[in-house]
């Protein structure tokens, strides 16, 4: 065996060996999903919570849940958020719990008729609820071009509207009467007071793609491990 064949038989394998690796790294991120996804189900399947506080010592997220208290004469109305190809916002009322705590109800989505200028009427009275839900991570946002304390631009429109451009209850404090924000959101159901358009799909795993993407390595392994051996043998029987 000449040192070129030599060299394209490492070559060969290296990039089978790097293939390969590709499409376990995907298999592993496929299985990380998937132990994510159980986690997920487990939490929001589970019994329904009935919060009148805010100082539970349990991981919220995802639980499904029953707010006693009321909402608050604040919106933070969070920017650019289309639903059927028109311009509105998400619309996030504080709603304040027995012993003060708040919590960061997203009551759905509302148009903004076309215009910056528009401020839509989201207000709700203000009156002991209960109110059903789940809690989930805050609304994701695009790429920000803010920095620093920026990140959390608001901009006041009236007497109890607030623009934003991202959520993170950790700085938005004082926008609440209550003594502090807990972290997660509540996503309010359709059916409840003060629900605006509630159009919300559940995550999914997420581990199909990663799946797809293994499939694709492992392909391109075999065909490559196909086209080198085929190359192999046949320069072996053209030099016999």
């Amino acid at each position: 065996m000449n040192v070129r064949r030599i060299l394209l038989v490492v070559l060969f394998s290296l990039s089978i060996g790097l293939l390969s690796i590709l499409g376990f790294w995907q298999l592993d991120r496929a299985e990380q999903k998937r132990e994510r996804y159980g986690n997920f189900l487990e939490k929001h399947q589970s019994s329904e919570l009935r919060l009148e506080n805010g100082a539970l010592q349990v991981d919220l997220k995802w639980r499904k849940a029953v707010l006693v208290g009321s909402y608050e004469d604040t919106n933070l109305l969070l920017d650019n958020r289309v639903y059927m190809k028109q311009s509105g916002y998400e619309v996030l009322t504080p709603f304040k719990l027995h012993d003060g705590h708040a919590v960061l109800v997203n009551r759905g989505w509302v148009s903004n008729r076309g215009s910056r200028d528009f401020v839509p009427s989201v207000s709700v009275q203000s009156k002991r609820l209960e109110i059903k839900g789940y809690f989930g991570p805050p609304p994701v946002v695009g790429v920000s071009f803010f920095g620093g304390d920026k990140t959390d631009l608001k901009e006041k429109l009236g007497d109890s509207a607030i623009r934003v451009q991202r959520v993170d209850p950790s700085t938005l404090g004082n926008v609440s009467k209550g003594k502090v924000l807990l972290k997660d959101v509540f996503y309010l159901e359709g059916s409840q007071v003060g629900a605006l358009k509630v159009d919300r799909k559940l995550p999914g795993s997420g581990s199909e793609k990663h799946e797809a993407y293994a499939t694709q390595w492992f392909s391109m392994a075999a065909i490559l491990a196909f086209i080198g051996l085929w190359n192999l043998f046949r320069k072996k029987s053209l030099d016999e």
